[in-house]
This record gives C-alpha cells, sequence and structure tokens, in this order.
C-alpha cells in the first residue's frame, strides 16, 4: 500500500509539470500569434501611412493654388489622415507696405536672407522665433502687394554667387542654402537642377543639371540669378504608422505670339512658348477669304486660361476670337471701320484688372464716336456706344487703352485720336464711361492723324494714369495724368533734339516702380527717348539720340519694354530699325549703353517682358528692303544679357511698306500647369 501511494504522488507531480508545460507552450504560442497579428498590422498600416501622404500631395495640388500648399489642420483620408506643409506659412496678412511678417516658424531660414510668398520676393534683415523683421518688399522684379489667401505658403529663395554659374557646373554657389531641402530640385530661371547634398552654408553639390529635361536643358546663369525651391511636405498617419513624403512643384509660364503673313492671307497664324523655345505653326481662325490683316492684338486674362486676338482687315472688319487654353471659338465681327480707315488702329483690347473681363473698343466710322463690347468669360454684350468729346475730333483713327494696375481696380484708360487731328481721353470704371470732369477735345492740334502718335500708360504703383500725345510743333508733346480723383492740366514736355513732330510714340511703364520710360519716333525719322520718376521727366543728359535716321516713318519700328527679371530690375531695353540692321540698347537704370546691332531691315518691332519668367521676347517684321524678309524672334532668358539666335517665325515675303501691326505677342497671365518632380521619403 505504501508504495502505490508513492507512485500516486510521482504521477501526480509530472501530471502538473506537463501542465504547466503545456499551459507555458500555449501562452507562447498565443503571444507569437498576437506578435505576429500585431506586425502585420503595423506594416498594413505603414504602407497605408505611405498611401495616405501621397494623397495629401495630390490633394493639395488639385485643390490648392500655386505655391500655396500649407494645410495646417488634419484631413481625413481612407483609414487614416494628412498634413501637408511648405517651409512655412503667414499667421498674418503683411499688406503691401508691411515690415514685419508674421509666420508659424522662422526655424529653418537663415538670419537674414530672401523669401517668395505668391510671386513677391522680399528681404529681411532678421528674425525671431516666428517673424521676419526689417523687411524689404517687392524686391528684384516683384510686385509688393498684400497676401489675402488664408496660410499663404512662404518658400526660401537664394541667389547664385558664381559669374556666371556654367550650363556644366554641378556644384553651384550661393548665397545661403539654408531652408533648401537637400537632397531636393531647385529651380534657377527655367531649368530644373536636382542637388543630391549640400556643403557648409554657401553651396549645392553633386547637382544633374537640366533634371529630366524639364522644363530646360543645362544653361549658364549670371551672377545674382534667384535661385527657388518649392518643396512640400506631407505627412501621412493611420494608427500608430507615420510616413513623410517631399515633392517639388513648379509651374511654366507660357506666352505666345501671333502674326500674318502675306497680302491677301486670311489667317492669323499663331506659336506657343512652352519655357524653352517656340511650339510649332498654328492657325487660328480665319477672318474672310482674300483679306488682308493689317493690325493684330492680343491680351490674357489674369484667372482663366483664356486669351482673345482682335484683327482688323483690308476691308474695315474688327474681328475678335477667344481662346480658351486649347483652340479657338468662331470669330464675332465687332464692328467696320470701313476699308479707307483700316490702315489705322481704329481698336483695341484690355481686361479689368479686378474683373477680368475683356473690354473691345472700337471705331464704328462715326464722328466722335467710340464702340465698344465686354467679354464676360462666357459671352459678349451687345454692341454700345459712347459719345467724345464735345468738340468734335473726327472718326477716331487712332485707340489705346491701358489697365489700372491696382488690385481692386477695374479702371481702365482710352487715349483716342481722331482725324480732324484732335485727341480725346475717356476712363472706364468698370461699370461705365467717365471724361474725368473733362468735356472738351484735349487738344485739337495734334502732330498727325496718319500715325499713332498717342499713348497712355499706368504708374504701376501710385496706380496713376498718364496720357500723352505729340503736338503740332516739332519737338513738342503734350500729357496730362490722372490721379484717381483729378485730371491735370495739358502740360509740355519738349524734346528739342527732335526733328520734327511726333509720328510714332510709346508710354511703357517699370513693373517695379512708378517710372515710366517714353519712346518717339519723329517725322525727320528720329528716334528719342525720356524717362517719368514719377514725379518729373529727366534730361537728355540721359538719353542722346538714338538714331536720326530710322527706317521709313510709315511703321512703328521701335519698342520699349522694362525688365521683369528679379536680377535686372529697373532695367529697359530698346530695340529699333536702323535703317540696314536692328539695333538694342539697354538702360541699367540711370543711363542707356552702347548699341548693338542684329538682323536685317525691319519695319515693326515688338517687345515683351514675361511677368512671371522674367524673359523678354523680341518679334520683328522684316522690310521687304531686307535680304531674307521674315518675320523672326529672339530673346532673352531670365536675369540674362544675351539675345538668342534669331529664330525664323516665317520665312516670308513680308507685306510690303506699311506693315501696319501684323504680329502680337503676350504673356499667359493665369498660373500655367503644375510640374511636379523630386520624389523623396523622410525618415524620421
Amino acid at each position: 500500500m505504501r508504495l502505490l501511494n508513492n507512485s500516486r504522488g510521482v504521477s501526480l507531480i509530472a501530471a502538473i509539470f506537463i501542465i504547466v508545460i503545456l499551459a507555458f507552450m500555449g501562452v507562447m504560442f498565443v503571444s507569437l500569434i498576437g506578435t505576429s497579428s500585431l506586425t502585420s498590422v503595423n506594416d498594413l498600416q505603414s504602407a497605408q501611412a505611405l498611401y495616405v501622404a501621397e494623397g495629401g500631395v495630390e490633394y493639395v495640388l488639385e485643390n490648392r493654388p500655386f505655391p500655396n500648399y500649407s494645410l495646417t489642420a488634419a484631413t481625413n483620408l481612407s483609414a487614416g489622415s494628412f498634413t501637408v506643409a511648405s517651409p512655412t506659412y503667414l499667421t498674418a496678412d503683411p499688406g503691401a507696405a508691411g515690415v514685419t511678417i508674421n509666420v508659424q516658424s522662422t526655424a529653418t531660414f537663415p538670419n537674414a536672407g530672401r523669401i517668395i510668398i505668391d510671386s513677391e520676393i522680399i528681404t529681411y534683415t532678421g528674425r525671431n522665433a516666428t517673424q521676419f523683421t526689417g523687411a524689404t518688399r517687392g524686391v528684384g522684379g516683384t510686385a509688393a502687394v498684400a497676401h489675402p489667401t488664408a496660410n499663404a505658403s512662404v518658400y526660401p529663395v537664394t541667389t547664385v554667387t558664381d559669374n556666371p554659374l556654367l550650363a556644366a557646373s554641378t556644384t553651384i554657389n550661393v548665397t545661403s542654402n539654408v531652408g533648401f531641402s537637400s537632397p531636393g530640385v531647385i529651380i534657377i530661371d527655367l531649368e530644373y537642377i536636382f542637388c543630391s547634398s549640400v556643403n557648409g552654408t554657401t553651396q549645392l553639390t553633386n547637382c544633374t543639371r537640366g533634371y529630366n529635361g524639364l522644363p530646360a536643358t543645362a544653361a549658364a546663369h549670371p551672377n545674382l540669378s534667384n535661385v527657388f525651391q518649392y518643396a512640400l511636405t506631407s505627412t501621412g498617419t493611420v494608427g500608430n504608422a507615420q510616413r513623410v513624403v517631399e515633392r517639388s512643384a513648379r509651374q511654366i509660364p507660357g506666352a505666345m505670339m501671333v502674326y500674318a503673313k502675306a497680302a491677301g492671307d486670311p489667317i492669323p497664324y499663331y506659336r506657343r512658348w512652352d519655357g524653352t523655345s517656340w511650339g510649332p505653326e498654328f492657325q487660328a481662325n480665319t477672318i474672310g477669304a482674300g483679306r488682308t490683316i493689317q493690325y493684330m492684338v492680343l491680351e490674357f486674362a489674369r484667372t482663366r486660361n483664356e486669351a482673345v486676338l482682335g484683327t482688323l482687315d483690308s476691308t474695315g472688319d474688327v474681328q475678335v476670337q477667344v481662346w480658351n487654353g486649347t483652340g479657338w471659338a468662331a470669330s464675332t465681327v465687332m464692328g467696320n471701320t470701313t476699308a479707307a480707315n483700316s490702315v489705322y488702329q481704329g481698336f483695341d483690347i484690355e481686361y479689368e484688372t479686378n474683373g477680368d473681363r475683356a473690354l473691345v473698343v472700337y471705331n464704328n466710322n462715326v464722328a466722335n464716336q467710340v464702340s465698344y463690347r465686354i467679354w464676360s468669360g462666357l459671352a459678349w454684350t451687345a454692341p454700345a456706344n459712347q459719345a467724345l468729346a464735345t468738340v468734335s475730333i473726327g472718326i477716331p483713327r487712332w485707340i489705346e487703352l491701358a489697365s489700372n494696375p491696382l488690385a481692386g481696380s477695374n479702371e481702365i484708360a482710352m487715349i483716342v485720336l481722331g482725324a480732324s487731328p484732335a485727341v480725346y481721353g475717356l476712363r472706364w470704371t468698370g461699370a461705365g464711361w467717365n471724361n474725368m470732369a473733362v468735356a472738351a477735345a484735349w487738344d485739337t492740334t495734334v502732330a498727325t492723324a496718319a500715325r499713332k502718335a498717342i499713348d497712355v500708360a499706368y504708374e504701376q504703383v501710385t496706380g496713376r494714369a498718364m496720357f500723352i500725345w505729340g503736338d503740332a510743333v516739332a519737338g513738342d508733346q503734350y500729357y496730362r495724368i490722372w490721379n484717381g480723383a483729378a485730371l491735370t492740366a495739358n502740360t509740355q514736355l519738349t524734346i528739342a533734339a527732335m526733328g520734327g513732330v511726333a509720328n510714332w510714340v510709346r508710354l511703357v511703364p517699370d513693373p517695379t516702380s512708378n517710372r515710366l520710360m517714353y519712346g518717339v519716333q519723329d517725322a525727320g525719322s528720329d528716334l528719342d527717348t525720356r524717362l517719368w520718376s514719377g514725379a518729373a521727366w529727366d534730361t537728355a543728359v540721359q538719353h542722346p539720340k538714338h538714331d536720326a535716321t530710322t527706317e521709313a516713318a510709315a511703321a512703328r519700328n521701335f519698342d520699349i519694354v522694362f525688365e521683369t527679371a528679379p536680377a535686372n530690375a529697373g532695367r529697359a531695353w530698346l530695340l529699333w530699325g536702323d535703317g540696314a540692321t536692328v539695333s538694342r540698347k539697354q538702360w541699367s537704370g540711370a543711363a542707356w549703353g552702347a548699341a548693338t546691332t542684329v538682323g536685317d531691315d525691319t519695319s515693326l518691332v515688338q517687345l515683351l517682358a514675361h511677368p512671371i519668367s522674367g524673359a523678354v521676347f523680341s518679334v520683328l517684321y522684316e522690310s521687304t528692303a531686307s535680304a531674307t524678309d521674315d518675320i523672326w524672334e529672339s530673346h532673352l532668358t531670365s536675369g540674362g544679357a544675351t539675345w538668342s539666335a534669331k529664330f525664323t517665325v516665317w520665312g516670308g515675303p513680308v507685306v510690303a511698306s506699311p506693315v501696319m501691326e501684323r504680329c502680337a505677342v503676350a504673356a499667359e497671365r493665369m498660373p500655367p500647369p503644375l510640374i511636379v518632380q523630386g520624389w523623396r521619403e523622410i525618415v524620421r
């Protein structure tokens, strides 16, 4: 019995031991299953978080306007949420004059430097945790404006210190690389560059030039060229998992040129600028078999992918057609100036700055009256008529419009030169016409009615409009200024060196100041200029006579434009046909430089400085006396001083003099399509 009892005791101990072992194994098995499941869940959530982060990038690119991509609150997407951040963002609108810029954080920015908000470049001399201080607004050819967009993004800007940066350089010396994401994509002018590292605080290194070939291949860039990086980071969160991705975005500003070819060709032709070169030739809608296009005007909308092309043909018809971003709507006849009046530009087009409606004003062959129609973006209003001065100026031969640049304004200034010859002006308020409290003709002894001896332009900071015209006395011109409340009396500007009365005049604004450059080609084939400071005209010392023997006076064979490239702020270009070639001069900000020559006999010059990219375009319509007898283009890249080689737009033969204005070039003003580059994941 004692042996049996002992055996039972050992069996019980063994059973308990086995039960404990089995229980432990069960716990371990359950634990392993749980750990494996948890690991699987974490892996799944991590993958989902990456997709959510990528979705965040796509969301802001689709739903937020470039470059304002900061989302301050988490946004739900599928099983998780995302936030998107630019380097920092505004916490208050600084207005157009604020010298302290309040932001979410300045932590990643240098102690002093440059930033960009929307399209305005700002320098600052100091910073604290949430402010950039000592700000100078609207530098480098940009405009100082308010930034009312909630959480407007703020990006770092630096400048090239290589003189110049060569196309083959893989190390880029800059003022500061602080705040630039590395590795990352930067933009200089129109070239994308991928830099995988930095060296110290003044170099970007291991750079791949002409990154992916978009939008431009590797090119040289002058000293002080701006360097941008529009980097945005998206953080995706699913459960306990977070993934962060970074992308770089940029928009490529486009442009369009339109041109007419030979006599009897009724087709407006056009080409588009892709940021690097002019594309192939296309055709807009024909304006009627056998007609010759005499004048062309092209204007782009600000808030829509839209342009209006106006033509005046040899029958006198004024027609317009609307570009919708991909093609042209059918032509609409506005009115008829008569064939006899088709040799004068009796129409013009401008968009309102605020309302972004297109206003077309035209001569309908009625003395002392103009007609007009408005494009709303959807349809044209019915024709309406507007009486001019109480003293008749005759049939309006020349019409010139200019838009007030100030945000919130729909004002458009108009100056009209009538056949008598006499001049008069009105302003469009956005709702109707206003004579600025002057009912009579401004001048009944204008230099000529056979040439466009009139122009109007706005000071870009004050929004004051200057109207200017040539007088019947050689060397004399008169001007009036509308300050928003009153119109000044006629004021004389005398250029004693002129060899005759004014024939063709141009008045062009500096986008960064209140300066206006005036150019006049007179009946003696002289070409002269003067600069308006915003308060007074400068003297002849800065403006030696450019040419005493320009091309035949039957066409405007000169043009002027101020630079919009930040590196060349305050500078301007003057181009003209000098009787054998094309001459070019650059205004340094204080005086004109020496002339250089290129090309052949030229009858018409058209210039454009792109307000976004800073590129300068020249489109030239040659004379029938030229050797090649064609239409050609040459351009400057942003901030450059070396013009590109001649690009033949059309090989001719061109229309005999007078060539009227058979070509035009205009900048696309609506934000262009995005190019997104440089995906990388940031490991935290």
